[in-house]
């Protein structure tokens, strides 16, 4: 089940431009798979 709030990283680029591009929000990482609770 996607998330409607959270965006899904799924390449190493994409994580470093979420985490380098983020400077005045809260950003939340969550590392596993779409199935995982």
């Amino acid at each position: 089940m996607a998330s409607f709030l959270l965006e899904q990283l799924s390449t190493k680029v994409a994580v470093d431009d979420a985490i380098r591009g983020t400077k005045d929000r809260v950003l939340v990482l969550r590392f596993g798979r779409a199935s995982d609770t």
